[in-house]
């Protein structure tokens, strides 16, 4: 239990760095060009970070030491994509039919995403790791 939530620690510092790139890549794209819509922004501001997280999950978080196979990183991809989906779906339910701010809806999903991707991660992604490096 202990593994686990130390785990969790590692997955959530990595997720801030990766957020914090997502936040500034989206507040750029929503802000800085005009045009652009916030679920493509969202999109590009979510890719931004997927290879970060692998690398620093798979090597810190999780202490993953084998190479990586293609199932892991297509099983990462999966999990990636699920999330980028429902961010997707809680971005547009909370803008544009519970009235929230752009910004206020993107930090809705993001809370809400975090939980599974570490789910997703830590149980299917990388299952031979020692979780915590324990």
């Amino acid at each position: 239990m202990i593994n686990q939530f130390k785990g969790f620690v590692k997955f959530g510092i990595v997720g801030l760095i990766n957020t914090g790139v997502d936040f500034i890549v989206f507040t750029l794209l929503i802000y800085a060009v005009t045009n652009i819509p916030y679920l493509v922004a969202q999109m590009i501001s979510y890719s931004c970070g997927i290879v970060n997280s692998y690398l620093l999950n798979k090597r810190w978080t999780f202490k993953a030491k084998n190479q990586s196979s293609v199932q892991e990183k297509t099983r990462f991809v999966i999990v990636n994509v699920i999330t980028l989906l429902l961010t997707l779906l809680i971005l547009k339910v909370c803008s544009e039919w519970f009235g929230l701010s752009v910004l206020a809806s993107k930090l809705m999903a993001t809370c809400i995403s975090v939980l599974m991707n570490y789910v997703g991660s830590r149980y299917w992604v990388f299952t031979s790791s020692k979780v915590g490096g324990i």
